[in-house]
Formats: C-alpha cells, structure tokens, sequence
C-alpha cells in the first residue's frame, strides 16, 4: 500500500500542475482511503477534509459514492469529528446519498448483450444516460438523476453518439433501438 501511496502522490502533483481539479480531487480521495488502509487515520481525515472543502462549491457526490463502503466508513469518522458547519452537512448529505436507492435500473441494462453488433459495447453508465435520453431527459435532469456532474453526462452522450456512430440524441434514440439496446 505504501507504493500506491506514493504513486497517487505523484499523480496528484501531476494532477495539480495541470490544474486537472476534478482529476486532483479523485486521487486525493483515493490518497485518504489509502492512508486509512495503512493505519494513518489522522491524515486520513485531515486530506478528506481537503477534498470536502474542494468538492462542497461544485456538488461532487458521484466522485464520493464511486468508492463504496470504505468511504462510507471513512466519512462517517470524519463526521465524528467535525464540528457545525457547511462541510459537516454536506458530509451528512453524502451519506445519506450512500444510503438512497440503488441507481435507476433499466430495461436496456438488461436486454443489452456482448454480442451487441458494436465494435465498442456501451457502458452500464452509458445505457443509463442513453435510456434517459429517450425519455426526453435533460443533459441537467440526468445529471441530477444520476448524481453526477452536467459535464460527465456530455461525456457519456458524446461517448453514446461516438459508439453509435450519430450525430444527435434522436439518432441515437433510433439506433439503440433498431440494435435492440
């Protein structure tokens, strides 16, 4: 664990440099899961603590959920910790997220197969966006839907329009239901 430690050291001033923010704050989150793993809870909470502050402006919730129950528990000690304030209820609110039903499942999730006649299969995220396209959803609604940022569902639909080979969200509409999808 400790050369994963120094590795997302070293991603994260790389990361910094580039001022590559959202990609800073996901290794600093992986860098506080691992310094909990390693025993160093005090840095632990002092580097979660960084990335709440960074995250509460923007509303990040996804880049906290995507870590599972490690980061459930460590929020939960940060919380024990934290005195009243903007950051301790956002930290409440993430939790709370954790606990909120699982994301929308979908038909398409479903009926979609590896041997769909795509030279790049969609993702499970992907099949989420694009069956959310279909019912007319905003690019705002699904984010909000999803818990996720309004810049990760344009990458999601540009990703669907690339694989789908089209050019708007009605062509893809068409397509994945002509693939079955």
């Amino acid at each position: 664990m400790a050369e994963a430690l120094d590795l997302l050291q070293r991603l994260s001033f790389e990361a910094e440099a580039g001022k590559r923010f959202g990609r800073l704050l996901k290794i600093n989150i992986l860098r506080a899961l691992t310094l909990d793993g390693l025993g160093r809870f005090k840095e632990a909470l002092e580097l979660l603590d960084g990335c709440l502050y960074f995250a509460y402006p923007e509303g990040y919730v996804r880049v906290f959920l995507d870590e599972g129950q490690p980061m459930k528990m460590l929020l939960a000690q940060w919380l024990a910790h934290a005195s009243a304030g903007s950051l301790r209820d956002y930290a409440i609110h993430l939790l709370a997220q954790f606990d909120a039903e699982p994301h929308v499942a979908t038909v398409a999730q479903e009926k979609a197969s590896p041997a769909c006649s795509l030279v790049e299969p969609l993702s499970q995220r992907e099949l989420e966006v694009l069956h959310l396209m279909a019912l007319g959803r905003t690019n705002q609604e699904i984010a909000q839907q999803l818990i996720v940022a309004p810049g990760t569902v344009k990458a999601h639909t540009a990703s669907i329009y690339r694989k789908l080979d089209v050019a708007n969200r009605t062509e893809a509409v068409a397509r994945a239901r002509q693939l079955g999808i």
